[in-house]
């Protein structure tokens, strides 16, 4: 195999005059100042500001790095917790000359914090080690969350400064993000901000277990966001911690694909033909002059159904630390297909760095392929073979969206009450033009529903709609490099049975192709005892089609619709007013029109955010005082709630708050609006979500709250502290999670959640979707508007699927303890093994080892919350196997019931 590499060396931080590290003590106006030095950088830190960093000055370039006014919302290092105007004591550790080191305490406190700041000489990067000590003698459950306003470039940010948050590939944001928060993904151990006029920036590196997320906030101006992450600590008494937090001062860099407390790298992959070519540009981070020599070299894996290794030892030349490596590496590869390219950073065989990105190489056009990322490995799941470059197209399971799979035949399972959607993709490798599909098999023929997903099909829309809906069909056009997807939706009603069938692919002049599917249907239904879907979405935005918006909702087992009372569709649907008796009549004939369908339909539950009144239908009544107006308003509440209930609603859900701090819920005035809320109709549930957790919240307000959403953050911790009985809630109570569910969504993301609510023992969850588009959200929804009306999306079939499993799974739990009653005498033998064997899966279903159906890693806790537990692989095919094996188990138990 044919190796070539093109490579050049640039020293960037070499530096003829020797400039040994120091460290001095002085004053600067107000401010009690350690100056930090090394011969890359300078630092000043302002010990009675929260030791806070206020000037960083590079020795190459001399522009002020900081966003410094003095203020506590200012600096680098920013401690928050109330600490960013305290004094801190400091120790200077070490002096110079071949490094600095310097604590510096923070004021006393049930949580001790100090952080030691580090130069080495030589060394492109700042060493921070933070340590925590609880000083209580009980356990100590808190967060701490650094913040950092950075001046890229010198500049405050603009369009040529951008972050990156992205490890396996890259993914850039504009500078000045909006003016909210963004979180990222918590596996991901640091962010970095560049100038692109200079290419020079900042990388943050906290690779901790501790590490909750990094994120931005635009809470000091909206063109210089802070840079911020949460530090996550469960400590017992007098327990201590540390987590160490690189800044690395990055120079020669137009991007970043991976940072750590070794290096920062970043690769970018082109390819013409069989050849691979990489360029790119590392620092070393690590090591005096002379001291450690960093060496590149660069590997590559061929995928096929499992890792092959392909051959290694591409290397580059070696550089020092403090010195960039610009370089280009060329690569001919064997044979057209999906690579994982490895790069390593090494020094005498030790690895420094582990790098992987995937790429394509000798396809027609375009990224074919998306990565599924394992912590922090890559895999691919999907390769184009020769056949399929003979043939001009291959065929995965799975799309756009992956994980991806060869798609040849598949064996599945089915309840007889179910759905379940299967994604067929065709990748043009030419010219295809038209590919029509079609079923066949011994299958009745209304039990496959057969739909396309193609931008073409959805024209005039927003292109987040058009890109992900399905409408029915089954013919798409194909020019070279387009990748579309053929839906299966396979229907209830089912009898129990074996299914053979197919799905046939035929290009107008190409060969055709097979897909076979074996279908087992097994005698399983979905537990009633789960509450159907609860959606937060308003009937404000859904004028239009409310037929089929209404089946849409039902079919993926929502039956509850959201009204958003203080909206401008209400303004003519109601009249209120008293009568001679001064008794409150109203006139709801125009809010029955809307609403009377909904229950015709099937839906049993109405909720509202906010307020239960619209201020237009009782605002000539109120009088001069407060009282008269809160006593108008009750009593409109009392008469518009018991009319919902009148039109055949089962349920009203009235969202008093949403995502309270720990003190706005708490406090007397949240007390006292609570209160007013329950006094208003006794069939009137109160409900809230909480994404800042606190014992106290519940112990305040929890007499007066019927449903509890935690958020998929916190809710471990609720339900771990509800078990212990550290907290209380109502026996009637509903206790689920809620999480955002978009159009944008992966099915696989989606298809999670149910089994998140599982691993809970939850009996109910509630998804995020507020089933509209504004300007700013376009992705806000779960369905799609087109031609055809309203229609369902990859993430909307995700969501139901993993909503009938999370139901499965209630199932089975039943027909588990039921079997625990049977009277022993009437088992057999094999009776009894079957029910330990099913006991002993259902209870191994989730875990952390590799031999779990589903495995579970902890990650760190957030918003008060404690370490959780999350998915490793979010997965369709596994969690279509961990399915099946549900059904056979249930069909198993149901056997021996009927006996």
């Amino acid at each position: 195999m044919a190796k070539k590499i093109y490579f050049i060396l640039l020293v960037m931080f070499c530096s003829t005059a020797a400039m040994a590290a120091s460290v001095r003590e002085y004053q600067e106006g107000s401010l009690d100042v350690v100056e930090l030095s090394n011969d890359q950088v300078t630092l000043k830190i302002a010990v009675n500001n929260g030791a806070r960093i206020f000037s960083l000055l590079r020795s190459q370039h001399g522009y002020e790095e900081v966003w410094w006014h003095g203020t506590n919302e200012t600096g680098l290092l920013d401690d928050k917790m109330g600490l960013s105007g305290q004094a801190y004591a400091v120790t200077v550790e070490d002096s110079g000359p071949e490094r600095v080191v310097v604590r510096f305490d923070a004021p006393a406190g049930s949580l001790a914090i100090s952080k030691t700041v580090t130069l080495v000489e030589g060394e492109p990067a700042i060493r921070v080690l933070y340590t925590y000590r609880n000083t209580t003698t009980a356990s100590l459950e808190t967060s701490h969350m650094v913040r950092n306003y950075y001046l890229a470039g010198g500049e405050a940010g603009t369009e040529d400064h951008y972050f990156w948050h992205d490890g396996y590939g890259i993914e850039s944001r504009p500078y000045p993000y909006g003016d909210v928060g963004e979180w990222h993904d918590v596996r991901q151990p640091w962010y970095a901000v560049l100038d692109m006029n200079t290419h020079t920036g900042l990388a943050w590196v906290v690779d901790s277990p501790l590490l909750g997320q990094f994120y931005n906030w635009a809470d000091a101006s909206p063109s210089n966001p802070s840079v911020e992450w949460v530090i996550s600590l469960s400590l017992a008494p007098s327990e201590v911690v540390e987590v160490p937090v690189v800044l690395a001062l990055l120079d020669g860099f137009s991007g970043v694909t991976d940072a750590s407390q070794d290096g920062v790298i970043n690769l970018v992959p082109s390819s013409e033909d069989r050849t691979l070519s990489i360029d790119a540009t590392y620092m070393p981070l690590r090591g005096l002059h002379g001291d450690r020599i960093v060496g590149l070299r660069c590997d590559y894996d061929t995928l096929d159904r499992l890792f092959v290794w392909g051959e290694v030892g591409v290397h580059y030349p070696p550089a020092e630390c403090g010195q960039v490596l610009n370089g280009t590496m060329e690569l001919t590869l064997p044979q057209p297909g999906t690579y994982v390219v490895t790069v390593e950073a090494q020094n005498a065989g030790e690895v420094l760095n582990h790098f992987e990105i995937p790429v394509d190489v000798g396809q027609s056009s375009g990224t074919y392929y998306n990565g599924h990322r394992q912590g922090r490995q890559s895999r691919l799941l999907a390769v184009v073979s020769d056949v399929d470059v003979q043939r001009g197209y291959c065929v995965s399971w799975g799309g756009r969206q992956g994980p991806l799979q060869n798609a040849d035949s598949l064996e599945f399972y089915m309840g007889v009450d179910e759905y379940e959607s299967l994604e067929v993709a065709v990748l043009a490798l030419s010219d295809l033009g038209s590919v029509s599909a079609s079923i066949s098999g011994n299958l009745p023929a209304d039990a496959v529903l057969l739909q396309v997903q193609d931008a073409t099909q959805t024209e005039g829309i927003a292109l987040d709609d058009a890109q992900y809906g399905l409408v029915p069909g089954n013919v798409l056009q194909f020019n070279s490099g387009d990748q579309k997807s053929f839906w299966l939706t396979m229907q209830p009603g089912l009898a129990v049975g074996d299914y053979a069938f197919d799905l046939n692919l035929e290009p107008s002049d190409r060969e055709s192709a097979r897909v076979h599917f074996v279908l087992h249907v097994v005698d399983a239904t979905q537990s009633e005892e789960v509450l159907p879907l609860h959606a937060y979405h308003t009937l404000a935005y859904l004028l239009e089609d409310l037929a089929g918006h209404a089946e849409l909702m039902k079919s993926h087992y929502i039956r509850e619709v959201m009204i958003f009372l203080p909206s401008a569709i209400w303004d003519d649907k109601v009249r209120m007013w008293y009568d001679d008796a001064h008794v409150l009549q109203a006139d709801f004939s125009g809010f029955d029109r809307l609403l009377q369908p909904f229950v015709d339909w099937g839906f049993t539950s109405l909720s509202s955010p906010g307020w239960f009144y619209d201020d237009d239908w009782i605002s000539d009544l109120y009088g001069d005082s407060d009282e008269q107006r809160i006593q108008v308003q009750d009593e409109c509440g009392r008469l518009l709630f018991q009319h919902i209930l009148d039109l055949g609603f089962q349920n009203i859900v009235l969202f008093a708050m949403d995502e309270p701090s720990v003190e706005f819920a708490t406090c007397e005035h949240t007390v006292n609006w609570l209160r007013r809320l329950e006094s208003i109709h006794p069939d009137l549930k109160l409900h809230t979500t909480i994404n800042n957790y606190s014992p106290v919240v519940m112990e305040t307000i929890n007499c007066y709250l019927d449903w509890w959403n935690p958020s998929w953050f916190v809710v471990e911790t609720f339900v771990e502290d509800l078990r212990r009985g550290d907290i209380l809630v109502d026996p009637d109570d509903n206790v689920g999670f809620y999480v955002a569910a978009f159009l944008i969504d992966t099915a696989d993301t989606l298809r999670g959640r149910g089994w998140r609510a599982a691993s809970l023992g939850l009996n109910n969850y509630s998804v995020f979707a507020y089933h509209h588009s504004t300007a700013e959200h376009e992705t806000w929804k779960l369905f799609a508007n087109s031609p055809q009306g309203p229609v369902t999306t990859p993430a909307f079939e995700g969501l139901r699927d993993g909503y009938e499993e999370f139901r499965y799974y209630h199932t089975l739990g039943e027909l588990i303890r039921e079997a625990a009653d049977l009277d022993d005498n009437r088992l057999s033998p094999s009776d009894r093994e079957v029910i330990a064997e099913t006991t002993a899966f259902y209870n191994d279903i989730f875990g952390p080892d590799n031999n779990a159906m589903i495995r579970m890693e902890l990650r760190p806790g957030v918003s008060g919350a404690r370490a959780w537990n999350d998915f490793v692989n979010n997965d369709r095919w596994q969690y279509l196997r961990a399915k099946g094996q549900i059904l056979q188990h249930i069909a198993g138990l149901k056997e021996i019931m009927t006996d």
